[in-house]
């Protein structure tokens, strides 16, 4: 008596996992979920023109930028100081 394997899908794309694949996800949305941790948001141009985040660029002072960046009402709701240092982890802010 022969038994079918349990199929498994990726929890992001919903496509079918390879049987040597223990992870949740594909290879596929593994890549992408490490490039979107490690690469900053892409902003679109106008994000820095507002009077906010232009205005905090203009004093200098970095604990401003970040504020003006974390608060920014192109985000969906304010970032965390937390969130922004995992999401800075990778950058050279120095």
């Amino acid at each position: 008596m022969t038994t079918t394997p349990d199929l498994r899908h990726c929890a992001r794309c919903k496509r079918r996992l390879a049987a040597d694949n223990p992870q949740p996800m594909c290879g596929t949305c593994q890549r992408a979920v490490i490039d979107a941790r490690v690469r900053p948001p892409e902003v679109p141009p106008e994000f820095w023109a507002l009077d906010q985040m232009s205005d905090a660029l203009a004093t200098w002072h970095m604990g401003r930028v970040i504020f003006a960046y974390r608060t920014h009402p192109h985000h969906a709701q304010p970032i965390s100081q937390w969130a922004f240092c995992t999401l800075s982890s990778g950058l050279s802010l120095s």
